[in-house]
């Protein structure tokens, strides 16, 4: 039997910090590391000067190591450090010395890792778009086979329909457009606090809801008609249409309220200077906002239908008092 010693072989890399893998997931988890994220603000907000990481491990005895592993095996048989008796206090950190530009990532470097980052905001996108034409196809193929169902519907909600385009174009014609809506709503520090420890799905719904709740409910840019099928009806470009089944708005405004709250992450920054530090509560608190802040790509649709579901019960008319 022949063994298969193929590698493979690391082609994701963040040449910022000397970071490779085979996996895309992996380097899209990397990118959002408080390590990438403060070396890639130095290099892009400095120019001059950058951080460079020299003999990251380092023994009380003088040697030193690129890699912990062999750090923590050098320390097993090294007198000097079992000598010491509080050696669970002691913390191994990279040393961090400024050196002039010539001597450090050259421009072409830093566009370079610019460039990595929009790549993969590209693929994201991409993959988004993917799941939305793969869902059209889907529901398309189906159509046909509802068609008789839906006549019956149809009948049977005609007048239901006239009275809600009564009540959307009289009584709510001075509600706002749904871009209107997003470009007025502001997130604070403690909104992005708040999804670091609800989580992305109730944090983002909880900016959302509480926003339509400081608007009358004629202002609002969204109705619901049935909770049940996701009906609804949102304001764009001033005139009300109805949403498709897929929620491509919702869905659209959902990540214009994520990407508002990535925002917010250099102001938080600023005022937690500690998150510069590794294994302190600052910087901990950091990585849990972020990646609850950019929540789970793996199963971002789902995350997004559960947060439709929780702006409906806040949108659904109560058509007893409409009629």
């Amino acid at each position: 039997m022949e063994l298969n010693n193929h590698k493979k072989v690391p082609n994701y890399e963040c040449e910022i910090c000397n970071y490779s893998t085979v996996r895309e997931s992996q380097l899209k988890r990397h990118l959002s590391t408080a390590k990438h994220l403060n070396t890639y603000n130095t290099y892009i907000n400095t120019y001059t000067k950058v951080p460079k990481l020299v003999t990251p491990y380092s023994c009380v005895c003088g040697a030193n190591y690129k890699h912990r592993q062999s750090l923590y095996k050098h320390q097993q048989n090294c007198l000097p450090y079992n000598n010491i008796d509080e050696k669970e206090s002691m913390v191994v950190c990279p040393d961090i010395v400024p050196v002039e530009k010539s001597e450090g990532v050259s421009n072409e470097t830093i566009k370079e890792i610019i460039k990595q980052n929009h790549d993969i905001v590209d693929l994201l996108v991409e993959e988004r778009k993917r799941t939305n034409d793969l869902q059209h196809q889907l529901i398309e193929a189906t159509k046909e086979a509802k068609t008789v169902n839906n006549n019956n519907t149809i009948n049977n909600n005609t007048v239901n329909n006239f009275n809600l385009q009564v009540f959307l174009n009289e009584n709510c014609k001075n509600a706002i457009n749904i871009t209107d809506f997003i470009d007025s709503l502001h997130i604070s520090i403690a909104d992005l606090q708040q999804t670091g420890k609800l989580g992305y799905v109730d944090g983002i719904s909880r900016i959302f809801v509480k926003a339509l709740q400081n608007l009358d409910e004629t202002e609002r840019p969204i109705h619901c008609t049935d909770v049940k099928r996701e009906t609804m009806y949102i304001k764009d470009e001033n005139k009300w249409e109805k949403e498709t089944k897929t929620g491509d708005k919702m869905k659209k405004t959902i990540q214009e309220i994520q990407n508002k709250n990535l925002n917010k992450l250099s102001d938080w920054q600023k005022e937690n200077p500690e998150v510069t530090k590794m294994n302190t509560q600052e910087n901990n608190e950091f990585i849990n906002i972020t990646l609850h802040t950019l929540g789970d790509e793996n199963n971002k649709e789902k995350q997004d239908e559960k947060i439709i579901k929780n702006i409906l019960k806040e949108v659904t008319i109560d058509k007893q008092t409409k009629t």
